[in-house]
């Protein structure tokens, strides 16, 4: 692989939470910047997980009426288009 240097100009408190991040997921800043800036170029998101606090949040906040909103909205539309 062919590589380059790059010099970026950050807030330094951000570079150190973002090394401390790479870490726990067994990488390099550099590979993080590196597969951030693919995705951009491929048009894809980043292959990275959902940070803990997010993943624990997710799903627990019930739906309105105990329903899914997919389900309501598919009630609306066979009401609105049915004859």
């Amino acid at each position: 692989m062919n590589t380059s240097k790059l010099t970026l100009r950050l807030d330094a408190a951000v570079i150190q939470r973002t090394k401390r991040f790479a870490k726990q997921r067994h990488t390099t800043l550099s590979g993080m910047v590196e597969d951030y800036f693919r995705a951009l170029a491929e048009e894809r998101r980043p292959d990275w997980k959902a940070a803990p606090l997010v993943r624990e949040l997710s799903g627990i906040a019930p739906a309105k009426n105990g329903r899914r909103w997919r389900t309501g909205y598919g009630d609306y539309l066979l009401k609105k288009y049915s004859l």
